[in-house]
């Protein structure tokens, strides 16, 4: 009871403060001489800080003392492994960055290598952090592409950074170095509790969260929880199959392919080297459909509709509240245009939003998982 107690009044500081004793005795159900030592206890560990005085009655009497949360008095931390980049984030129980580092992924040199530098940036986050937040570490997040094993936060399967690298003891390896609980996540699904949290799902229970980046990849929200399937693969639809829209100028085209191998950044690079001959990246491709090149634009079209025809049937098979558009590719689209086009296809009203995070998706969901993890501490 004494906990049940404890949690509730820290809870409802969290929420409200700052706040009163009578304030909260009167809002929670308990008495203020409950109230009181629960918060002096709070005071004493940390958790919660004095914050001046109240206003007081209109009969002149003694201003109330007031109390709120201590956001740092834990400190978390995020990591992202991205295709280009490596990113880590040190943040306060708010989710408030304090400091940020960032730098190359260098995949190419294997995952050895671009396991080294993961662990020597988190090295180096905690030596350039304000020391009241370094040495209060509770918890890291990571966020990595492909799929992650839950039990034991393994990476099964690198999607297309590392093909054929398995079992890579990513959360172990962390645990060992800072001597904190660390919690590793498929990079979508962490966009997706990123975006959650604090960004464009917050407010919804059923969210699809789709990332265009890089490669192509989903994460699924129903009740305001991740939904993983019965293997922990649920969201992999860069395997699925579409059939082409027509080209211009031609009638029909039965053509089916892998869809990432068309909608994801190096699928659409890979298709323009095929029609231009050039090596062009989709940032670059659409840059020149911008400016009118027949080619570029025409690419740029069948994307849209891949987009639209993928939009319209996962919605209508999951009938999500939202769906959240992530990553380079999608930040080139317009959301007006596909929200029409996919509320015609469906023949309901969609809701169709960018990720409101942007690049930083699913930086801030290993953060946001971090923050899950140091919140059972409290």
């Amino acid at each position: 009871m004494r906990q049940a107690n404890r949690i509730q009044v820290l809870a409802y500081i969290r929420r409200r403060g700052p706040v009163s004793i009578p304030q909260i005795a009167a809002e929670v159900g308990l008495s203020r001489p409950t109230v009181g030592r629960i918060v002096t206890q709070l005071i004493d560990s940390g958790r919660v800080r004095s914050d001046g005085q109240g206003e007081g009655d209109r009969r002149g009497g003694r201003k109330p003392n007031l109390v709120s949360f201590d956001p740092a008095c834990m400190s978390i931390l995020g990591v992202d492994i991205g295709a280009v980049r490596l990113s880590c984030a040190l943040a306060d129980l708010e989710g408030t960055v304090h400091l940020r580092l960032e730098q190359p992924t260098g995949i190419g040199d294997g995952i050895e290598a671009v396991m080294g530098r993961l662990t020597r940036m988190t090295d180096q986050a905690l030596q350039l952090a304000p020391p009241e937040l370094a040495s209060r570490l509770a918890a890291v997040g990571v966020s990595a592409p492909g799929s992650v094993a839950q039990k034991d936060g393994r990476w099964i399967h690198f999607a297309t950074l590392f093909p054929g690298i398995e079992n890579v003891q990513i959360a172990s390896r962390l645990e060992e170095r800072l001597q904190v609980p660390t919690l590793v996540e498929n990079d979508v699904n962490a966009a997706l509790l990123g975006e959650r949290r604090w960004g464009a799902a917050r407010g919804f229970n059923h969210v699809l969260y789709v990332n265009i980046g890089y490669g192509l990849g989903a994460g699924v929200m129903v009740g305001g929880r991740l939904y993983r399937g019965a293997s922990g693969n649920a969201g992999e639809i860069a395997d699925m199959a579409m059939e082409l829209p027509p080209t211009q100028g031609e009638e029909s085209n039965e053509a089916q392919v892998r869809l990432e191998s068309w909608l994801s950044g190096m699928g659409i690079a890979r298709q323009a080297f095929e029609r231009l001959g050039e090596e062009l990246s989709a940032e670059e491709v659409f840059r020149r459909s911008a400016a009118g090149d027949p080619q570029c634009r025409a690419l740029v079209a069948h994307v849209v509709d891949l987009v639209t025809l993928m939009g319209a049937n996962l919605m209508a098979f999951f009938d999500p509240e939202i769906l959240i558009l992530g990553g380079g590719v999608s930040r080139s689209l317009s959301m007006d245009l596909l929200t029409s086009r996919i509320t015609e296809r469906l023949g309901r009203p969609a809701r169709v939003v960018s990720s409101a995070l942007g690049r930083d998706a699913s930086l801030m969901g290993a953060v946001a998982l971090a923050l899950s993890q140091a919140e059972r501490r409290l």
